[in-house]
């Protein structure tokens, strides 16, 4: 059985990787991290507990990172920060509920994997769920109007 993404297009967690993530506040350095909970007893910064603290305390305050800290930890299909951070809803029903996936700052790497879901009641509002907006652009103008003089040509050369 395959693990990796190179043979099977599958990786165990969102940042493409089947490695476990780095936990940190943010990452413009590393393709393999994310917004959670993570002690691995090693001083280097990361991984030390919390991503925003860095330690087993929980921070005060919020801690969530803005979109796009972990630019470089992209998934499979070019989207970012879905490890962590917050829980995503999505359009799964499972049992009674609506689908979650992706775990939260206070997470662990476990609620990571891909293969882990969850599900809540669509009422239940806490500050660790949300859910992504997602932007189709528009065709532009000038896009269309190539289009239809292309398909006039066609059309004369046919005729």
């Amino acid at each position: 059985m395959s693990l990796g993404g190179d043979l099977d297009n599958y990786w165990l967690y969102p940042t493409a990787y089947n490695a476990i993530p780095n936990s940190r506040n943010g990452s413009l350095s590393d393709p393999n991290s994310g917004n959670f909970l993570r002690d691995d007893s090693i001083a280097n910064l990361f991984n030390g507990g919390f991503a925003v603290n860095n330690s087993t305390t929980p921070p005060t305050g919020s801690a969530l990172t803005d979109v796009g800290a972990f630019s470089l930890a992209d998934s499979f299909y070019g989207t970012f920060d879905q490890g962590g951070n917050v829980w995503e809803w999505n359009d799964a029903i499972i049992r009674d509920g609506r689908g979650i996936r992706g775990g939260a700052w206070l997470n662990d790497e476990y609620f990571l994997r891909a293969s882990d879901r969850f599900s809540l009641v669509p009422a239940a509002e806490f500050d660790v769920f949300g859910f992504r907006v997602a932007i189709v652009p528009e065709p532009s103008v000038g896009g269309l109007m190539a289009l239809g003089m292309a398909l006039v040509a066609w059309k004369r050369k046919g005729s």
